[in-house]
């Protein structure tokens, strides 16, 4: 049984992710202000960036992609 058990830890290790985002990168990763009254937020090269390697990464569309990352900055401000 603890063979089983040992077996078992690392499947649940093989699909951890583990991360490391630098006080720059949360620093980049803000919206810019909107220039415009009606005007979209912009974001920096950096965080685009990011978002594409993600994207490619886990192979996802951009938009599933950019709730990724909307909820790791969350769970990073909370």
């Amino acid at each position: 049984m603890h063979k089983r058990h040992g077996y078992d830890a690392a499947l649940r290790a093989r699909g951890s992710l583990t991360s490391w985002i630098t006080a720059e990168a949360i620093d980049h990763w803000v919206v810019q202000p909107r220039s415009t009254r009606r005007g979209q937020g912009f974001y920096l090269d950096f965080a685009i960036k990011t978002n594409q390697m993600l994207r490619l990464v886990f192979r996802r569309p951009l938009c599933k992609t950019q709730g990724l990352m909307g909820s790791i900055f969350t769970s990073i401000f909370a």
